[in-house]
Formats: structure tokens, sequence, C-alpha cells
């Protein structure tokens, strides 16, 4: 697994969720400007 790329963070919330949940738009949001950092 060592020589995998790594995927966005948002990845996780975007193969959980065919259509991501309004009460959770905000979290990837963050989730992503944190990664960003």
């Amino acid at each position: 697994y060592l020589n995998t790329a790594r995927q966005p963070v948002e990845s996780i919330f975007d193969s959980l969720y065919e259509q991501l949940p309004e009460s959770l738009q905000a979290q990837r949001s963050e989730c992503m400007n944190k990664a960003g950092e």
C-alpha cells in the first residue's frame, strides 16, 4: 500500500455517498480546507 497514490481527502465522502447529504457538506469543505494547509 505504500506505493499507492494518495487520494484526495474528499474522496472518503465521495466514495460513501452518491449525493452528499446537506448536513455533511460543511464537514467535507472543512476537511478539504485543512488538507490544503
